[in-house]
């Protein structure tokens, strides 16, 4: 009798036969009392979790294991696949609770406890049954009889006292740590099951006052008591005039002098040529004319020319290197490495592409081998940060031999004055040496020379700024309820004056500390970097809701203030103590986002909030209930690593791993 072939594969009809054969032949089971001469061969599946159905991804990764364990089968293992599902825990709770509101319009806590429990139960055995009749209608040659499911009492018992050996071997520990917290769920959040969403958000300039205000700036400030303030006296010696590639150079012994030296992209080559030849046809006309230009045409020539140069070099040519805040420090320190030793500072300002500074040469010190100390010492400096090499700055340089004490006061006024009159508001890189005074100045001789109108009509010197508040961004201000510190670099100028200082935390009333930390990014606003653009200069400190911050407080011992209970609102009843005015009192209970808002107001209210700045960012949400999550102190149970990293360590000499070696790195081959 023949059997006629079907035209088309079924494959319900073959699976079904097959299936069949598998289960009556018992050839997936795996007898813990036979005695194979090869050994043993385990597989645990990876228990798919009950939330949802397989997908495309479990049929690739069940494939691969099917055929590791039929291979071994055919060698003569005694091989074993255990099934299992899992039950997922809060991600399952969450995929009920979504089911839950869409078809009965109730929430998790509409329910008893029991009742909920039973929904969630009842969802756990309809997608237990989907999965397990998925991975059957696969092919998958589990041993079915030995199927679990992770909660289990057999499970539960194994989790237990795994748990409590694991604890007594200190090799699981309780620790309060910063965690990712869904306020929805109200559970922690692994990393990688964080999702990040960009978010159109805003940057708000907070204002923190100090406890007592801190004169910032101390350089403008007489250092030394024999100074009198006003021009050295150099000797009665001659003046020298020294040749450059542009311009001249005047000399004379203990005399003091401006110099400007300026980035090599500031002001370019063919320029100071054009300029040069400019000045020079201006001599050659009056040659012609059978004269010579008096030295007032001379003073007024060499002034227009300062001011076309100082006037081009403003407008911020160039890459303008020197607004990095770590360059310009480079600088500012070797101008003042040597004060006292090879000259006498006087005064000095780095501006974005270039740098006046006024100084006394000392007894038998050039002011050539001066500038080339400051030059070689920063360009190295300067490349290294900004990871480039080749020239930085300009070879040619700028001097002016200061005759008396009229041009003395004009050249002070004109370096302390430059950022101001370049538009550049709060500028750091401007100070003086031990040789600088404030003094009184002859007003009339200073308008005279077209200074800066608010220092000619003060007739005073720049005095020491008081600073009476500092002002912070944030992108949360509701967490400025739990804030410890404020933190500034070290390499700030204003630093020195400032860490040690404390400022009264406003709507609390707490004061708290100004800390130095590398970890603060100096304010740079015209920086590709974020962070550097956005910056103050002073970063307000969280530790109990930010990673960063959280670091920052372990480095300086800061007191860690939770003010969030675990729902995300604002509350004094998981950590912080001192909400007891009444601005405070009023947040307590909002919602974190709308105390935000009634924090932004408050600080409106008060004159307090300086700015308010447009910010695009990510911010992570759950992947459970899609809410942005929360950094959130919390105390949960870790893992010391550190002890059983050895005994983790697979052995690599028996020939059943083979390792392959790439970049120095051994890898398990096929990884």
């Amino acid at each position: 009798m023949t059997r006629e072939i079907a035209k088309i594969y079924d494959p319900t009809t073959v699976e079904k036969q097959a299936t069949e054969l598998w289960k009556q032949g018992g050839y997936f089971h795996a007898d813990e009392n036979a005695d194979s001469p090869k050994g043993t061969y385990t597989i645990v599946i990876p228990p798919p979790n009950v939330t949802a159905a397989l997908h495309l991804g479990h049929a690739l990764n069940n494939t691969l294991q099917d055929v590791l364990i039929r291979w071994r089968r055919m060698q003569g293992y005694n091989a074993l696949w255990m099934p299992g599902t899992d039950h997922a825990g809060i991600a399952t709770q969450t995929v009920v609770e979504k089911r839950l509101l869409a078809e009965q319009g109730k929430r998790r806590t509409d329910f008893q406890r029991e009742e909920f429990v039973g929904h969630v139960q009842s969802w756990k055995d309809e997608f237990e049954s989907r999965i397990l009749g998925q991975l059957k209608s696969m092919g998958c040659s589990c041993d079915w009889q030995r199927t679990r499911f992770t909660m289990d009492e057999t499970c539960a018992k194994a989790v237990r006292t795994n748990f409590f050996n694991l604890f007594k071997d200190g090799l699981i520990y309780r620790g309060k740590r910063l965690v990712n917290w869904d306020p929805a769920t109200q559970t922690v959040l692994a990393d990688d099951e964080v999702e990040h969403e960009s978010v159109k958000g805003f940057f708000w300039y907070l204002q923190y006052p100090l406890e007592t205000p801190v004169e910032c700036g101390t350089a403008f400030q007489a250092v030394d008591a024999a100074n009198t303030g006003r021009m050295p006296v150099p000797p009665d010696d001659a003046v020298h005039k020294r040749k450059g590639a542009y311009l001249p150079h005047w000399t004379k012994a203990g005399s003091t002098y401006s110099v400007t030296f300026r980035l090599a992209d500031s002001l370019p080559a063919e320029v100071m040529e054009r300029w040069q030849q400019e000045r020079e046809s201006i001599c050659k006309r009056a040659e012609a004319q059978g004269r010579e230009l008096t030295e007032h045409e001379h003073e007024e020539l060499q002034r227009l020319y300062s001011d076309r140069v100082e006037s081009y070099l403003d407008s911020g040519h160039g890459q303008c290197a020197l607004r990095d805040s770590r360059i310009a420090k480079v600088v500012a320190d070797s101008l003042k490495h040597f004060d006292g030793q090879r000259y006498d500072l006087i005064a000095w300002v780095i501006m974005p592409n270039h740098v006046h500074v006024i100084f006394r040469p000392l007894e038998g010190m050039a002011i050539p081998d001066i500038l080339h100390s400051w030059k070689s010492y920063t360009v190295n400096k300067a490349n290294q940060l900004l990871g480039q090499t080749g020239e930085f700055w300009q070879p040619e340089y700028y001097d002016h031999l200061i005759r008396d004490e009229k041009d003395y006061f004009y050249q002070v006024n004109y370096v302390v004055m430059n950022p101001a009159k370049a538009g550049l508001d709060n500028w750091l890189w401007v100070g003086g040496g031990t040789a600088f005074q404030a003094v009184d100045v002859d007003t009339a001789s200073v308008s005279g020379h077209g200074q800066d109108a608010h220092a000619a009509n003060t007739g005073r010197m720049p005095v020491p700024r008081v600073i009476e508040h500092i002002t912070v961004a944030t992108t949360r201000p509701e967490t400025m309820l739990g804030d410890t510190a404020v933190a500034m670099n070290p390499s700030d100028p204003r630093a020195a004056a400032l860490v040690g200082k404390r400022v009264r935390l406003p709507i609390v009333g707490r004061l708290i500390p100004i800390v130095a930390d590398e970890h603060v990014v100096l304010p740079n606003p015209d920086s590709d970097d974020e962070k550097a653009k956005f910056s103050t200069g002073f970063l307000k400190v969280t530790p109990a809701h930010d990673p960063d911050d959280w670091a920052i407080g372990q480095r300086h011992d800061l007191e860690v203030i939770n003010v969030m209970a675990p729902d995300g609102s604002i509350s004094d009843k998981h950590g912080w103590e001192d909400a007891t005015a009444p601005e405070a009192q009023n947040l307590l209970g909002m919602d974190r986002f709308e105390a935000r808002e009634a924090i932004v107001e408050w600080f409106r209210q008060e004159k307090l909030l300086e700015e308010v700045r447009d910010y695009t960012h990510d911010v992570g949400h759950s992947y459970r209930s899609h809410v942005p999550i929360e950094p959130y102190l919390s105390d949960q149970w870790y893992i010391a690593v550190k002890k059983p990293i050895d005994d983790c360590r697979l052995t690599m000499d028996d020939g059943r791993v083979e390792t392959e070696i790439c970049d120095g790195v051994t890898y398990i081959k096929g990884t």
